[in-house]
């Protein structure tokens, strides 16, 4: 479980983070965003179940983020924190499923209790969709999910063919007559975006009509075989022919271009070897999985046919150039963003970019390469960008790769899109190293004016939302010394200057400047100039 907090101070973040027990409650990421707009992108990543949202915030304030909330994310529970008192906006929380407006000043027990609440909502309808789930099988077993994971069993190494065959002959008789088979498999990650937006961003809605497509000719119309969504992978279908099993490049081809005809977009296709059935169906599927991962991402002809020499293109064998690895861009890149430099950020990947450019074929293998390259540079940056408390909440930054319509990849538009997101990554490094600097000022300037209170290192972090240990280390960093030192420096200096002032006990100076025992306070200020408070204001003229 996944929650987001979101408000645009960040003393705020730290409260609602300190002021629940969120890892005892089976919290594994807890995120932030500053404002609505950034929130989005984190909930269409993170999909955390419950969002804890402050209302008055810059952007993209709570009452529109709630609204795009119940249309995009209508599972997660939404806890409003306010500065307002105002009507409107409890109205709105409530007409948006809100499961508690809370008024700032948080009150601790409040906010746990509203949490709970969510979780215990949460558990609930997890409950109910199990069981729907299972009182689903129990009515028919052959419903399309039922089959699904049938033919997912069918397909592995290790499984009771006998028994998992048994079940699908009643639906399909000629399954039991079946000697050999053949794979083709469909690819739907590069048309799922455009195919999305049609049917209202509902992805098993999407992956169910092009299932229907497929059935309606291999299994109604041939009798072939059938489609069924691939376990390893929700982005992948199967079809599974095993009567004609010899044409299966025909048929792909003749499926292909159904679904064309159908959604307007070429689906990417890979056609496995003719294998033994069952014995062999596992093997069947890893073939055409083979060819489907081995395609040319840069044009899109038809489905890919898996054959005994098959290779992945760009392996610098024979006279074919080596793909580039992205690790070798990690710390020219984060040289170009801590300098904010976008000549420098351009030109690295422009050459990058060239050498993808010489490549033969790109094939989703490379892709997959790629972005994994792409995760472990930006866990990398992530670790040494300043030395922010809100790293640990920041997703790390993704570098997705574009297609054009004809779903086939476009590094010109992969390229634009990488200088935009970086360039926008290195200037949310650098707010964040200017509000890193910002908090310590504050300090500081609270113990100018409060010199006379508490002022150790827990009183401090816990009056600004922050750890001990961020605050110890940062103020270091930023003055040279670390906050005791500072502090007691601070705390002489002035006492020096009321000592010029004989109407003052060195009584009343010692608790002017925060020292409750007048002996210790004597103590202190000798060690820093070496004569005691009497002495030094005998030398005072």
């Amino acid at each position: 479980m996944n929650v987001l907090i979101v408000d645009d101070e960040q003393h705020a973040r730290e409260a609602a983070k300190l002021l629940v027990p969120w890892e005892r409650l089976g919290v594994q990421e807890l995120l932030e965003a500053e404002n609505g707009e950034s929130a989005k992108a984190i909930i269409l990543n993170k999909h955390p179940s419950i969002i804890v949202t402050d209302m008055h915030m810059p952007v993209a304030d709570g009452m529109r983020l709630l609204e795009w909330v119940n249309e995009n994310a209508p599972l997660a529970k939404l806890i409003v924190i306010s500065g307002f008192n105002d009507f409107r906006y409890v109205r709105h929380t409530l007409k948006y499923g809100g499961i508690d407006y809370l008024l700032k000043p948080i009150d601790p027990a409040q906010l746990l209790d509203a949490v709970y609440r969510a979780i215990e909502q949460l558990n609930e309808e997890e409950q109910q969709r199990l069981q729907q789930i299972e009182q689903g099988i129990t009515l028919n077993q052959y419903k399309p999910v039922y089959r699904d994971y049938l033919f997912g069993q069918l397909i592995q190494p290790k499984c009771d063919t006998d028994t998992v065959i048994a079940q699908l002959t009643e639906q399909f008789p000629l399954l039991a007559s079946a000697t050999d088979c053949c794979a083709i498999l469909f690819s739907l990650q590069p048309v799922m975006a455009p195919l999305l937006k049609r049917f209202g961003h509902d992805r098993d809605l999407a992956v169910f009509a092009i299932q229907n497509v497929l059935n309606d000719f291999v299994v109604h119309e041939w009798n072939d075989g059938c489609a069924f969504r691939s376990t390893r992978d929700p982005e992948e279908l199967i079809v599974l022919l095993w009567r004609g099993a010899d044409r299966a490049c025909q048929r792909a081809e003749q499926l292909t271009h159904a679904l064309r005809d159908t959604f307007g977009l070429p689906f990417h296709a890979g056609v496995g070897h003719l294998m033994p059935f069952p014995a062999n169906a596992a093997m069947a599927v890893e073939t055409a999985q083979t060819a489907c991962l081995l395609r040319n991402l840069l044009s899109v002809h038809g489905p890919y046919v898996w054959s005994p020499g098959l290779k992945e293109a760009g392996t610098g064998s024979g006279q074919q150039p080596a793909a580039p690895d992205f690790t070798a861009l990690a710390d020219p890149v984060w040289l170009a963003l801590m300098s904010r430099d976008e000549q420098l950020l351009q030109s690295t990947l422009r050459q990058w970019f060239e050498a993808v450019e010489k490549l033969p074929a790109i094939t989703p293998i490379h892709i997959e390469r790629w972005t994994k390259q792409i995760e472990i540079a930006s866990a990398r940056w992530q670790h040494r960008d300043t030395d922010t408390e809100e790293r640990s909440s920041t997703p790390p930054l993704t570098l997705p790769f574009l297609y054009e319509d004809d779903t086939t990849l476009s590094l010109a538009k992969t390229e634009e899109h990488w200088n935009q997101l970086l360039n926008a990554e290195a200037e949310r490094l650098a707010r964040l190293i200017r509000q890193e600097r910002n908090v310590i000022r504050d300090i500081i300037e609270y113990i100018e004016r409060h010199l006379q209170e508490d002022l150790s290192l827990q009183q401090l972090a816990g009056r600004f939302f922050l750890s001990r240990e961020y605050v110890s280390r940062r103020f270091r960093q930023e003055t040279g010394v670390t906050l005791s030192e500072y502090v007691e420096r601070l705390r002489m200096e002035h006492a020096k200057k009321l000592l010029a002032n004989r109407a003052y006990k060195i009584s009343d100076i010692a608790a002017m400047v925060g020292y409750v025992d007048e002996k210790y306070f004597s103590k202190v200020f000798k060690k820093h100039g070496g004569l005691s408070p009497q002495q030094f204001r005998k030398m005072e003229p």
